[in-house]
């Protein structure tokens, strides 16, 4: 009887929103929102959660560009 090795791989997964991203819309609804509470004026409120939409949109519809997955060698590769 011939036992074949198990097989194993690495994979890289990568995310669509960088921690740039991230941290930028959540400074600019933090902004927007502070400006909201202080002025009163409701156009401050909808910008406040643009970027909010903006990266649930990128999650939830575009889910194929959000989450990559990346083979980057196998074991056998790697002698």
């Amino acid at each position: 009887m011939v036992k074949d090795k198990p097989a194993i791989y690495f994979y890289e997964i990568e995310c669509g929103i960088d921690n740039i991203q991230l941290l930028t819309g959540l400074i600019l609804t933090a902004l927007f929102l502070c400006i909201f509470i202080f002025t009163g004026i409701r156009l401050f409120m909808i910008a406040a959660n643009l970027p909010l939409i903006i990266m649930f949109f990128i999650v939830f519809i575009r889910k194929r560009s959000f989450i990559r997955v990346h083979l980057v060698k196998s074991a056998g590769q790697l002698n």
